[in-house]
């Protein structure tokens, strides 16, 4: 284990003495000082480095943490900050073929169901949730539109209506601080639409649900 938690915190060279021999120290080790041993023991310590760290990040992609008593748990999964460029696209349009594929395309495997935890607990990730309501709200809206909404008096269905709350509810809790620049106050676009993001990389989190899926399969 000191040697893992050497590795870890890349201990830097030292050259020191000992029974009169200059002796190299890494990760702990000492060794002659000896060119052939020293690039020998430096290429272990990035080893060790790099299976600590994978390890570390395995570890983390099966676990999850409570923050405190009674609150939903979190994935314990670290992610990169990205950009994402906001504007308004062509694609992912209310109807149609090709819109509900590209919907359905946003959908992870198993509908977002993941099994974390010693006991593999099974989990929805929120991300999925949200992604999954939101096809729900536009099936619904191009139902009723197109009046085929089987409900009675063609009302918004029960499952739409837990969406749209639970969209609301997601939106608020994350209380986005970017500020939108305003063009024209009274107008349909008050705001400036594009514009870039710094995001949590959710393509780390789409690959991670597909690996932990595999892994549990």
């Amino acid at each position: 284990m000191a040697v893992e938690k050497a590795a870890i915190e890349r201990r830097p060279m030292n050259v020191g003495s000992k029974k009169g021999k200059r002796q190299i120290s890494i990760c702990g080790l000492s060794s002659p000082l000896i060119p052939s041993m020293q690039r020998a023991m430096a290429l272990l310590c990035a080893g060790l480095a790099l299976a600590v760290g994978s390890l570390a990040q395995q570890e983390n992609m099966f676990s999850f943490s409570i923050p405190a008593e009674g609150v939903s748990p979190v994935w314990d999964l670290p992610l990169d900050t990205v950009l994402m460029d906001v504007h308004n696209t062509d694609n992912y349009d209310l109807n149609g073929t090709l819109a509900d594929a590209q919907w359905a395309a946003l959908m992870p495997p198993n509908r977002g169901i993941v099994e974390l935890g010693p006991h593999r607990e099974k989990f929805m990730l929120s991300m999925a949730h949200q992604l999954q309501c939101l096809d729900v709200i536009r099936q619904d809206y191009v139902a009723g539109w197109e009046g085929r909404r089987t409900t009675p008096n063609g009302e918004v269905s029960a499952r739409a209506h837990h969406c749209l709350n639970y969209i609301r509810q997601m939106v608020l809790c994350r209380g986005d601080r970017r500020l939108e620049q305003v063009v024209d106050p009274f107008g349909a676009h008050a705001v400036q639409v594009r514009g870039t993001q710094t995001c949590k990389d959710w393509t780390q989190v789409l690959d991670s649900m597909a690996e932990v899926q595999r892994v549990s399969a």
